[in-house]
């Protein structure tokens, strides 16, 4: 039986790579100039959402998208161009505006309850704002969270970076780090965090590294951490279901970050620095974490889908194959929500 839910968008890019700001003034010029489609979507929500609710026919509603100045989104307004400098972007992740809006999101979350509220994000650190409000309904001791990435999003970037290294801002909430400040700050309990597909596993060369020791701390704590490598291993989602169980939380939250499926299933992801998990292997999770609340094993307390990069959506990928990025998402959000199909 399908579950009834809400899917809202929080369409905030703020990240300052010169990159990610070239393309974002490429856009706007383009746009300025008549040479590329206004009515294109303007972030993930719009290419996944509709995917979504006609999937699940009926059982999930539109819930609108958080307000979002257009210079923190993917795709910004004209009226945006003199807003996109990287000293703007800097200043807003140093007085802490990423956390600003992932609380915001954490109030649409309380709005739609008891709907099972669905998130559609640009960056990954937004995830940040539905655990807390989901951690002070239930309890932390009752909430487990799961998350599909290809990056374990809990080294601060200092650890990330090489001996002596500086940042120019200070946001505890940046996407690669906000789930160490969730920990830290009592919204998730090291042992009810499951973070799967990651390809940035600790070498053996790299464990007595910064990056390593912070890293590996966190498994000591409890946190479970699945390579990819480990994903793909026949059996794995039957041993994940067992290990979830284990944990006695009662409630479930559930997070993709896009680059988990990045260059095998999905090419339209902001982070395209490795080969993640096939859609078999995301379909398999998402079926079993279906089948887990079927049994009564656990409520779902929300979903979201992060890290879509809108400007590829759609883009043939290198072999020519088409692009289904936003197919997948859609996909694999219904198939934990019940697609749709009463008889699931």
């Amino acid at each position: 039986m399908s579950i009834k839910a809400k899917v809202f968008g929080a369409a905030l890019d703020y990240l300052d790579d010169p990159d990610r700001l070239s393309l974002k003034l490429s856009y706007v010029h383009a746009l300025n100039e008549g040479i590329i489609d206004p009515s294109l979507p303007a972030d993930p929500y719009d290419a996944i959402a509709p995917a979504l609710v006609s999937l699940c026919n009926g059982s999930v509603e539109l819930h609108g998208k958080i307000d979002i100045p257009g210079w923190l989104t993917p795709r910004p307004r004209v009226e945006d161009l003199g807003a996109i400098t990287p000293e703007n972007y800097r200043e807003f992740m140093d007085r802490g505006g990423p956390e600003d809006f992932a609380d915001e999101c954490a109030g649409v979350v309380e709005s739609t309850m008891p709907d099972v509220p669905v998130m559609i994000a640009v960056d990954h650190s937004l995830s940040a704002g539905p655990i807390k409000a989901l951690s002070r309904r239930f309890g932390t001791e009752s909430l487990a969270v799961v998350m599909l990435d290809s990056h374990f999003d809990a080294t601060p970037v200092e650890a990330r970076t090489t001996e002596g290294g500086r940042v120019s801002w200070k946001s505890d909430g940046l996407c690669g780090a906000f789930l160490d400040t969730l920990i830290r700050n009592g919204f998730i309990f090291p042992e009810n965090l499951f973070v799967i597909g990651v390809s940035d596993y600790p070498t053996d060369e790299a464990a007595a590294s910064p990056y390593g020791k912070h890293y590996l701390s966190w498994v000591e704590a409890g946190v479970k951490i699945f390579p990819k490598e480990l994903v793909r291993q026949q059996g794995f989602c039957y041993g994940l279901g067992r290990e979830l169980i284990n944990t006695g939380a009662r409630n479930l939250y559930v997070s993709m970050d896009a680059d988990v499926g990045s260059c095998a299933c999905m090419n339209a992801v902001r982070f395209m620095d490795t080969v993640g998990l096939d859609e078999t292997d995301l379909l398999e999770i998402a079926k079993t974490i279906r089948g887990l609340v079927d049994e009564g094993r656990f409520t779902l307390g929300g979903l979201d889908v992060s890290e879509v990069e809108v400007h590829l959506l759609g883009l043939p990928g290198p072999d020519g194959t088409a692009d289904r990025t936003a197919e997948i998402c859609a996909g694999f959000l219904a198939t934990i929500l019940g697609g749709g199909d009463d008889n699931h």
